[in-house]
Parts: structure tokens; C-alpha cells; sequence
């Protein structure tokens, strides 16, 4: 993954370097000033049709502006168009603003005040309302009439911190900027049920679609909620100066399987989806810890059921055919076990997702769903030969962790590959005491070892 730089404090502290920043920031005042009279004009004219309610100039005006003060026009026009009695022209007003901040405050504005409380533009609300009082009361909509009336409208064991290490300069690193460059240009308004080797999708764009069509009380595509059928995340591209964030990734036409999981039609692995990447970002945001998963975990009194059962069994050799039925009555000894979340709502559909991978590996592990060629059971892995006792399972631990290669950045840090396949599995043998207490031994035996690699090695097979 990508290397972490050691931190660096930059102190300027030469006279002549405070003298350069002192007139670089003059120059750029003088200059901020003579924009500010032209933006003061701008937005007078704008709140000046505002008021008035001419909204299609004043949008006008405020598409021609630039950054922040382009943002905070529109915001203003929008808060006029809701005031005026038209919240559904003003949520499409506010679909145009960049800047997050300004329109998550816009639109909490307009979805909390009553129709001419925001102050600005033409207020139709009493105007209607008199029309409706006083012309054929009994024929409108509001009184169970036909007649309507309304304003026109002008406009498993996840570890990210863990798999950090530093890797060697890649050489390709130019064709993550070329990609970069060439990126905002192709996201268009494509056929996303289309398969595509590199399908694009802007968070930015992606977050203030889904922001308005919330307010306005409208339902969220099903593109949106597949994100657009990206079967997983190669790129990250990063834009500062519009605030857009792109994944990047191969994608698909995707469909409900058998088991009503979304998938990709070409393939069947599954699709990316907009709830499980939510969940992920906001418990990101809302702890500082990185780690995140799911264990089964056995219950001490089964597990010291087990252990008397197999001492009662002591060293006398198994007859042919009765491995299956040893191994059959410690699973029974050992019961129900339980699931125990870390870092993430069990109630979400990613402890979900954790805890069917973790109990699928295990069944594969002891034989009771199938595996690959390359990956067989543990227990199928086991050789006895005539009069030879079972090795003591003990117990055998094997979970699912990260194993990426790489994050690959560009020279400006604005572009980021994700390089490698993201899953492995690892084991340990651990030791039991008669009470059912699991004792950590931070080793693996070849034959545990050996299940493990497999697994990993065989695991785009078994996906």
C-alpha cells in the first residue's frame, strides 16, 4: 500500500522569505479588491431579480460567476424560488452548486421554512391562496375541485492502518496522471448497463444527485444504488480544485441471482454497492479505529465437551470408516457457536457480507461445502495411514485478513491505484484446556499452514 511520507514542518523563517509572502498576499489583496466591487455588483443584480422573482436572469448571472460566489448566487435564488412558492425548482436550482457545505445549508433552509419565510422573491403563496378563496372556490384541487394552480417557473479482519508499508517507485506512474487527466472528460451520461473495462464514478456528482432527490422527495435510481455495476475499485482520482473524487474501476450489467444477490451478468461476482460503501465511510468518520470485522467464536462449554470427548477416546486407533463419524460427534460436542462483531453495526448488510465469507471458508475448511482443485478441505487434506490416529485438531484457527500489494500514487498525489487481491487467509493452532480455554500459540502447523495457502492462492477461483 502506499507509503506513508515522514511528516515534514516547513518554518519560514528568513526575513526575506516573510517580505515575499507579505507581497505576494498585498498583490492578491489588491487584486481581491478590485474583483469584490464586481462581485458586489453581480449579486445586487441578482437579488434585484430575485426579488422580483425574474429567476432565469438571475440564474443566468449567477452561471456566469465563478467558484464560491457562483455557489452562494445560486443558493440565494433557490432559497427566492421556495420562498416563491416553488421548492421543486429550487432543489433543481441547488442540483448546480459545487460547494457541499453551502448546499447541505441551503437545502435545510428550504426544507425547514414555510413558504415565504425565507425572505427574497416574488411570494405567490398568499396570492394563490386569494385567488383560491375568492374565484370558484369549490373548483380547485385544494378544496377536492379539478382546477390547479401554481407559480410559473422561471427556472471479516479488516486492517487498513496494518497493510501500510513502503513499496519501490513504480515506473508507470505517468499513466496514472494520463488516466487522471483524461478521466472527467469520459464520465458522461453513458449506458452503464454496458459492460466497461474502466467505468467512472464521480462521488462528488453522485452525492449531490442523491442530496436533492432526497429532499425533493424522490426515489434514487437503481444505477445509483449498483454504482453504475462497478464489480470493485482499482483507481481513486482526486480533483482539489472542483472538489471531485472519481472511483474507477471494471464494471458490468448486473442482475439478481438465485439467491437475490446483486451480480454481475457477464460473471456473476458481485457488484459494488452504494449502502455497503456509506456504511464504510461513515464509521470511518465517526471512529479513529481502523480495524473492523467479524469472529465465530466457540463457547467454552463446548469446547471442554470436546476436549472430554476426545480424551475418553483416548489413543485407540480408528477403524476404517470412523474418521467421518469422530469428527461428526466433536462438531456436535461443540455446538452453536457465536458471532462476534467488531468495528462495524451488526444490523448492516457489511457484517452481513463479513459473516457468510467467514462461515463459508470454515465449511469449506472442514469438508461440508465444496471447494476448488487447488483449495480441498482440511480434513481431505489429512492421510492416514491403516492403525494411525487423526492429528489433534486442537483448534484450528483460519480467518480472512488483507493482502494488498500496493497503493500506487502519482508524483502530485491526486491519483491512486489499488494493486493486488485484496484477500488472504491465515491459521493458527491453538491449544485447549479441559475447561474449554483457548490458549494462543501464534503458530501454524504445515498441514494447517498449508490449508491456508491454498486457500489464498486458489481464492479468485473459490470467489
Amino acid at each position: 500500500m502506499l507509503a506513508r511520507p515522514p511528516h515534514v514542518c516547513v518554518a519560514v523563517r528568513s526575513l526575506h522569505g516573510m517580505m515575499l509572502f507579505s507581497a505576494v498576499c498585498f498583490a492578491a489583496g489588491v487584486a481581491r479588491s478590485a474583483e469584490a466591487g464586481v462581485a458586489d455588483d453581480t449579486n445586487q443584480q441578482i437579488r434585484e431579480y430575485v426579488d422580483a422573482g425574474e429567476f432565469g436572469p438571475a440564474i443566468a448571472l449567477a452561471r456566469a460567476a465563478q467558484g464560491e460566489q457562483r455557489d452562494q448566487a445560486l443558493a440565494t435564488i433557490a432559497r427566492g424560488q421556495a420562498s416563491g412558492g416553488s421548492p421543486k425548482s429550487s432543489y433543481y436550482t441547488l442540483a448546480e452548486v459545487n460547494d457541499g457545505r453551502i448546499r447541505t445549508q441551503a437545502l435545510a433552509e428550504v426544507k425547514a421554512a414555510p413558504i415565504g419565510a425565507l425572505g427574497g422573491g416574488a411570494n405567490f403563496g398568499p396570492l394563490i391562496q386569494m385567488i383560491q378563496d375568492t374565484i370558484a372556490p369549490d373548483s380547485w384541487d385544494a378544496n377536492s375541485g379539478v382546477g390547479s394552480i401554481k407559480p410559473f417557473m422561471n427556472g471479516v479482519f479488516i486492517d487498513t492502518e496494518g497493510v501500510m508499508r513502503r513499496t519501490p517507485k513504480q515506473k508507470d506512474q505517468g499513466n496514472l496522471a494520463e488516466l487522471r487527466r483524461d478521466a472527467m472528460h469520459d464520465i458522461v451520461s453513458e449506458d452503464v448497463r454496458r459492460a466497461s473495462s474502466l467505468r467512472k464514478v464521480s462521488l462528488s456528482r453522485l452525492e449531490r444527485e442523491i442530496q436533492i432527490r432526497l429532499a425533493a422527495g424522490q426515489p434514487l435510481d437503481e444505477e445509483m444504488l449498483v454504482l453504475a455495476g462497478l464489480k470493485r475499485v482499482q483507481y481513486v482520482l482526486v480533483y482539489p480544485d472542483s472538489g471531485e473524487i472519481v472511483l474507477a474501476g471494471p464494471a458490468s450489467d448486473w442482475k439478481n441471482n438465485q439467491e437475490l444477490r446483486i451480480v454481475s451478468v457477464e460473471d456473476g461476482q458481485p457488484i459494488l454497492r452504494l449502502d455497503d460503501l456509506l456504511v464504510l465511510l461513515r464509521r470511518r468518520a465517526e471512529t479513529r479505529r481502523a480495524d473492523f470485522g467479524c469472529s465465530i467464536d466457540p463457547t467454552e462449554k463446548g469446547l471442554a465437551s470436546a476436549q472430554q470427548y476426545i480424551k475418553e477416546k483416548g489413543d485407540a486407533p480408528l477403524k476404517a470408516g470412523e474418521v467421518g463419524k469422530h469428527y461428526e460427534e466433536i462438531r456436535k460436542r461443540i455446538g452453536r457457536q457465536d458471532a462476534v462483531f467488531f468495528g462495524v453495526d451488526p444490523q448492516s448488510r457489511v457484517a452481513q457480507v463479513l459473516l457468510e465469507a467467514d462461515h463459508h471458508m470454515k465449511l469449506i475448511g472442514i469438508g461440508l461445502e465444496p471447494g476448488t482443485k487447488g483449495a480441498p478441505s482440511y480434513l481431505s487434506m489429512i492421510q492416514l495411514k491403516p492403525g494411525e490416529q487423526p492429528p489433534a485438531l486442537d483448534v484450528l484457527r483460519w480467518w480472512f485478513t488483507t493482502n494488498y500489494d500496493a497503493i500506487v500514487a502519482s508524483d502530485d498525489g491526486d491519483a491512486f491505484e489499488i494493486r493486488g487481491q485484496g484477500v488472504k487467509v491465515l491459521s493458527e493452532n491453538e491449544l485447549l484446556t479441559d475447561q474449554g480455554k483457548q490458549v494462543h500459540t501464534g503458530q501454524s502447523d504445515a498441514l494447517n499452514s498449508k490449508f491456508a495457502a491454498n486457500f489464498t492462492k486458489d481464492f479468485p477461483a473459490l470467489a
